[in-house]
């Protein structure tokens, strides 16, 4: 999720931790930053089974306090971005020193639309990295709470940072990764906002994957293991299989819009719209 990128996170412990993928428009190739897919065709037909919503406010005005200070969590996976040990995917394109830099500015830009939800809704943010340590973290990001991700494969470091933020007193947590650069405080405060309704909450990528998963902690206990054991990370079929586990705890999720990622060669054109390159 030095942090983690966020797209491994979903679709297999080499992939950055949520791998969101979005349509590009026809003609330009950005990214439709708001835009929603059906949750039957994302999700294969699965909508008559969940108990879904995908009509969700993106702030709290005018409804009940469902946001509490320091009670919501932001979980962000990372990596440090050290020369040749992140992004390594790009490297042939942009060279070690440029995917490093690809990665800070990616986690720099996640880090800045956290701080803005803070500012919204008095969340707090804790930042799991890899590579680095807390001081060169802290040095680099600033005042933010960092600590290393877990040992493990990814459903293990996913589920214990869930289980880190509910038990120091969260009553919702959010776990994102960094490369995502459409994922703004407007979808995060939605992501939020739909756990004072639903259970969990989960933004698709079009690949299998997912680049965001939200969970209450009065769900989690359910959750927690379905969700993040045994999963085979690095397939396209990370999403389908949530969702079915999902479905048979009778739990209620909403859903995000999906969001393309920065990962690989393909995607260096996306890099290049969002000003990162």
């Amino acid at each position: 999720m030095g942090c983690h990128p966020l797209r491994q996170f979903l679709r297999g412990s080499h992939s950055s931790l949520f791998w969101p993928l979005v349509r590009r428009n026809r003609n330009d190739g950005r990214p439709h930053r708001h835009h929603r897919e059906s949750a039957s065709h994302v999700f294969g037909g699965t909508k008559e089974r969940l108990r879904i919503s995908t009509n969700n406010k993106t702030t709290c005005q005018g409804d009940p306090p469902v946001v509490q200070p320091s009670t919501c969590r932001l979980l962000i996976f990372t990596r440090y971005p050290a020369a040749g040990k992140t992004k390594t995917r790009l490297i042939p394109a942009l060279g070690a020193d440029g995917a490093a830099r690809l990665q800070k500015r990616l986690t720099e830009k996640m880090i800045a639309q956290a701080r803005l939800l803070e500012q919204r809704l008095g969340t707090t943010t804790t930042v799991h990295y890899l590579g680095g340590s807390e001081e060169e973290m802290t040095g680099w990001l600033g005042q933010v709470n960092c600590v290393e991700q877990a040992a493990g494969d990814l459903g293990i470091k996913m589920r214990t940072a869930f289980n880190e933020a509910f038990a120091s007193g969260a009553d919702r947590a959010v776990l994102i990764g960094t490369d995502i650069p459409g994922l703004d405080v407007d979808i995060l405060s939605q992501a939020f906002t739909s756990l004072a309704r639903q259970d969990a909450v989960i933004g698709p990528s079009r690949d299998g994957g997912y680049y965001l998963i939200g969970l209450t902690a009065q769900a989690a206990p359910q959750l927690l293991n379905p969700l993040f054991q045994e999963m085979v990370w690095s397939t396209g079929e990370v999403l389908a299989v949530t969702m079915r586990r999902l479905a048979k705890t009778g739990r209620t999720i909403s859903i995000l819009p999906a969001l393309a990622d920065i990962d690989r060669p393909e995607d260096l054109a996306l890099a290049e719209t969002w000003g990162l390159l």
